[in-house]
């Protein structure tokens, strides 16, 4: 049977383990799936079924199947033939060569969108900062990672270069999980927002340099967290 685009499905207002509307499947599948991982809904290693799945959200095989194919291409799955699939983990090295890159690359687009960002992109960005804001003062941790995700990439897609904001979009998703079992364990929510409230000033002043620091600083805390 196949899916028909037509129909729609009740709201996941109730969060990630609800039945999910029928607009775009596969994109809402797939980002159902992204926020069940990163906020350790579905854990790593063990085998995750297709059908758990479409029974869990909703809807039918195909368009988890798909989505879990576009979560392999990134690197965040490997399917278990017939089965399923099992959520990955980057190792303890590949977190830090994955930062060490954010690092370079997030640093350059903070000094370059420094001063140059229109009324409008700033009014939207302040307005991403408070989501963050409510987010980590509530200590929600999903909701947290939902908003700062999507503050990161609004700032980058600013520096005008879609590749990059690809690539460090994919970065940030490849170590979410340690990232946030180490935020889980420290509960410093409000300590590491005030980074965002810091970056946003610089960019507001111009600051191009400061930008650049405070944004490879904050980067930074994922390796301290790991002990590097």
């Amino acid at each position: 049977m196949t899916d028909q685009p037509e129909k729609t499905m009740p709201s996941t207002s109730g969060g990630p383990g609800g039945a999910i509307e029928r607009i775009n499947l596969k994109s809402q599948v797939l980002e159902v799936l992204r926020t069940a991982i990163f906020s350790g809904e579905l854990a790593p290693g063990v085998v995750h079924t297709n059908g758990e799945l479409a029974a869990r959200y909703g809807v039918s095989r195909t368009p988890v199947r798909e989505a879990v194919l576009e979560l392999e291409s990134k690197g965040l799955v490997t399917i278990a033939r017939g089965v399923g699939f099992r959520i990955v983990a980057p190792s303890d090295d590949e977190s830090r060569e994955l930062n060490e890159m954010r690092q370079v690359l997030e640093g350059w687009a903070m000094s370059r969108i420094a001063g140059e960002l229109s009324d409008e992109a700033l009014v939207e960005a302040e307005a991403m900062l408070a989501r963050v804001t409510a987010a980590a003062e509530a200590a929600d941790l999903t909701a947290y990672w939902a908003q700062d995700r999507a503050f990161h990439d609004f700032l980058v897609r600013q520096a005008g270069n879609v590749r990059l904001a690809t690539l460090l979009s994919d970065y940030r998703d490849s170590q979410r999980i340690p990232v946030l079992a180490r935020i889980a364990r420290e509960g410093n929510l409000p300590a590491r927002n005030v980074d965002h409230v810091r970056l946003l000033d610089a960019i507001r002043a111009g600051e191009k340099e400061a930008a650049g620091d405070l944004i490879r600083a904050h980067i930074g805390l994922n390796l301290e967290s790991a002990g590097a």
